[in-house]
Order: structure tokens, then C-alpha cells, then sequence
């Protein structure tokens, strides 16, 4: 059970983590695109 515990919070920690890095990119994308503007 507590392996089953850390591949689940393994996993929730990888998707935020993966939601932030593209909430992140496309923060970068508009801020670049409005300075490039």
C-alpha cells in the first residue's frame, strides 16, 4: 500500500508539475508575442 501511495502522489506531483511548465511556456509565448508587438 505504501508503494501504491507513491506512485500516486508521484504521479499527481508529475502532472502538476507538467501543468505549470505549460502554464508556463504559454505565460512566455504572450509575453515575448506583446514585447515582440
Amino acid at each position: 500500500m505504501i508503494k501504491g501511495a507513491e506512485t500516486v502522489t508521484g504521479t499527481m506531483i508529475e502532472n502538476v508539475v507538467g501543468i505549470m511548465s505549460a502554464l508556463g511556456l504559454m505565460i512566455l509565448e504572450v509575453a515575448t508575442g506583446h514585447i515582440k508587438v
